[in-house]
Order: structure tokens, then sequence, then C-alpha cells
């Protein structure tokens, strides 16, 4: 059964977040019924575009060698027919709560209930360490589901926080990241440096 509307109490770094889900497939008018305010920040990991609506955060994007524009482009593709607008100010409390790791933030996640499964077993994962995509498909029950961790690891709307970066081959190489290995590569040795 779909589950729609979820809120998890999780914490990230040293804050609390209230994760909501809503399953994107079953409620494409919800969607478009909020708008989404977004802003561009400089981060340890490049050009961050973090984008909030009502209900709380709901994009965290690195524009890294594919640019802003297609950076953007891309998030609004994955957020249907909800309208964009830029605010700086609207954003910036929270970019200031994620980079300085305190306070505390609502999240707004769009998927469908395999996503949101895999999502929450990235937030498993413990900072500087790593697992493998056929690691995540065992643990949520799905062995032979490689691929579509993969997928679901690569939608992941909200990069850094849900740590879709700690994900590697089997093999141990990085392998692919939404926003460029460079960034993945950058996360990683920020959190071996944390340590």
């Amino acid at each position: 059964m779909t589950k729609i509307n979820k809120i998890i109490k999780i914490k990230i770094k040293n804050f609390i977040c209230s994760f909501k889900s809503i399953d994107s497939n079953k409620n494409k008018k919800a969607l478009t019924d909020v708008k989404i305010n977004f802003g561009w920040f400089n981060t340890p990991f490049g050009r961050a575009l973090i984008m909030k609506n009502e209900i709380g955060l709901c994009g965290l994007a690195f524009a890294s060698e594919f640019g802003q524009q297609v950076i953007l482009e891309d998030m609004k593709k994955k957020s249907g027919n909800t309208p964009f607008f830029e605010n700086f100010e609207s954003v910036k409390e929270y970019f200031k709560i994620i980079f300085s790791g305190s306070g505390e933030l609502r999240l707004n996640l769009n998927g469908t209930s395999f996503q949101v499964k895999v999502w929450e077993e990235l937030l498993k994962i413990p900072s500087g360490q790593t697992k493998s995509y056929s690691e995540i498909a065992n643990k949520i029950g799905f062995p032979k589901a490689t691929r579509a961790v993969a997928t679901a690891v690569g939608r992941n709307p909200i990069g850094w926080l849900i740590p879709c970066h700690r994900v590697l081959r089997k093999s141990g190489k990085l392998g692919g990241y939404h926003w460029g290995i460079s960034i993945k590569e950058k996360m990683l040795n920020n959190e071996k440096i944390d340590k």
C-alpha cells in the first residue's frame, strides 16, 4: 500500500527535521497547488540551489559543471507544474540552518513509496561511511532491485542532507552522481575531514 503524507522525525547532523513525503504518482494536483521559492548560495561544494514551499525544504541541488540554469530546469521538471519564484530572502534561513548544522528544518519530499523507502535508508548511513546500491536494495527488502534503487538514489531532491553521495558501486568506485562526480568527491572528502 502506498504511504501518502507520511511524516517522519529524523536527525540530520545536529538538527531535527520533520520529513513529510507525498506520493507524487497519487497527488499530481497537490503538487501544483503550492509555489516554490528558490535562491542560489555559495557552499563548500559549489553553488547550491535551495528550494522551499509552504511545507518546508523541497530541494537542495548543486550546479557543478552543469551550470545553474541546467540544474534549475532539472529541478523544475521534477516538480511538475509547480510555479517557481526566485526569492533569496525567503530561503536564506534554510541556507544558514543547512550549512551551520544546527536548527530545525521541515522537509517536503515528493516521491513514490519505493523512493521514500530508499531515501529513508540513505539517512541511516553514518557520515564518513558508504554503502553500495546492492546493500541498500537488500536493506529495504528488494535484493534484486539494484537498478531501481540506483534510480531512486538519483531522484533524491535534497542532496547532502539526504546523503545519496554515500552510495558507491559494489566495486567501491564512485559511480554516478546527479550533480556531478566532482561534487560527490568533495562531499565524501569533507566527511572524512570531519571525522
